[in-house]
């Protein structure tokens, strides 16, 4: 596994009994008729106690212990075929940490002080990490890794959307589950999205598919591909929801929905939301009636919604087919780019500007200053260790936490400014 959003096939509710009943809550978003849009728990609790209450929003509560405290390192065994052979985990991270492997998530690299490392100085760091005696080796290895290409979700910046969307532009192949195992097919379009690393079918729309007979299955089972146009759209769409909800100070709060009386802020997450208010909709086929592939459903005038007493009867709202592998969820979306996504930076470009006057107050010179910096894992004094799991117990570590590094300074003219 690379990312988090890998788990939207695990069901965290187990055999809870209690509804609402939904699949893939990892990453997705979408809001559940049964609880109030402002709420995560419906008014009558069921059991009848918040300690023991079994109905929650379960993807808002998922993503909310998940996206804020956990990663995947993606530092794992490595079979040579499903489930045998190959190297363990120790013997990987100590090839990697030399050089001689790469991770599944290509931008997770090594601190400088890990990059090459020789044989033993590489066995060693696998004994304090992986194999740490204080059982905390799961902990220590998010210290050791940096994240090459971070991308902050608060940007609304459409341009650098489009780039982070567009990961995938020109794949010429997608990994599939075909007839004979594990098969190649070359996509129609420049972007592919999958609800897993390998689809579960053909593409959507190329007709007969590989789990169904009839001849338009693959619109149900199979994996979707973007043109740039709907790319575009798509960012675009993006930062419009950024700029409604944002900033967000933490990165459940960008997956999630807002806990909110505004209807359309509270029914999904931003992607989701963004992938709904598409101009050219992907799964327009799909959700055709005349298609007879899927219906609308549950709409608020449905004589089915009478007397049910729906806390958040929009949600109910919908298309039948919605869900199935063909149609795009938002957690299609996070998935491949999960590992990379932030709400905060640790590098900060910072410029300054002083002045000298004479005792009227005229300015007789100006300077200007641009400085780049980065903040380290290192406290800014080492009393405490980098990668300790405790808090910091130095007085100035407590104050001022890690140190930063200048990574470059420069004097700039009036017209850079």
């Amino acid at each position: 596994m690379a990312s988090l959003v890998e788990l939207q096939g695990w069901n965290p509710r187990g055999h809870n009994p209690y509804p609402p009943f939904q699949m893939n809550l990892i990453g997705n978003s979408d809001a559940t008729p049964l609880i109030p849009k402002n709420d995560i728990v419906p008014p009558t609790l069921a059991p009848n106690s918040v300690e023991f209450n079994l109905q929650h929003d379960d993807a808002y509560c998922a993503n909310h212990l998940l996206f804020d405290d956990w990663f995947v390192s993606s530092i794992a065994p490595q079979p040579t075929a499903f489930g045998s052979g190959g190297k363990d985990i120790e013997t990987f991270y100590q090839d990697y940490l030399q050089g001689n492997d790469q991770l599944s998530n290509r931008a997770y690299t090594p601190i400088a002080e890990d990059l090459g490392l020789a044989s033993s100085a590489a066995a060693e760091r696998v004994l304090e990490t992986l194999q740490s005696p204080d059982g905390d080796g799961w902990l220590k290895v998010a210290s050791r890794l940096e994240v090459e290409g971070m991308f902050n979700v608060n940007s609304t910046s459409v341009e650098a959307w489009r780039a982070l969307l567009g990961h995938a532009k020109s794949r010429e192949q997608i990994a599939m589950h075909g007839e004979n195992g594990i098969q190649s097919v070359t996509p129609s379009n420049d972007h592919t999205v999958s609800r897993g690393a390998i689809a579960s079918d053909v593409e959507a729309g190329s007709g007969a598919a590989i789990g169904g007979k009839a001849s338009n299955a693959s619109e149900y089972l199979g994996f979707r591909s973007l043109k740039d146009e709907q790319i575009e759209d798509l960012a675009e769409k993006i930062v419009e929801q950024v700029r409604l909800r944002g900033p967000f100070l933490s990165l459940s709060e960008f997956v999630n929905r807002q806990l909110s009386s505004n209807t359309e802020l509270a029914l999904a997450g931003a992607i989701q939301t963004a992938l709904n208010n598409l101009t050219d909709d992907p799964m327009a086929h799909l959700s055709d009636p005349q298609n007879n592939l899927s219906d609308t459903t549950m709409l608020e005038s449905d004589a089915k919604l009478g007397g049910v007493g729906y806390a958040f009867p929009e949600s109910a709202e919908g298309d039948s087919a919605y869900g199935a592998p063909g149609w795009i969820r938002q957690a299609d979306i996070l998935r491949p780019i999960a590992p990379v996504l932030s709400v905060r930076d640790d590098t900060f470009t910072i410029r300054a500007y002083g002045d000298s006057r004479d005792a009227n107050g005229k300015v007789l010179s100006r300077a200007w200053c641009e400085a780049v910096v980065k903040r380290t894992r290192d406290f800014c004094e080492g009393a405490d260790a980098a990668d300790s799991t405790e808090p910091p117990t130095n007085e100035t570590n407590v104050k001022f936490g890690r140190r930063f590094s200048i990574i470059s300074f420069k004097w700039l003219n009036a017209k850079e400014v």
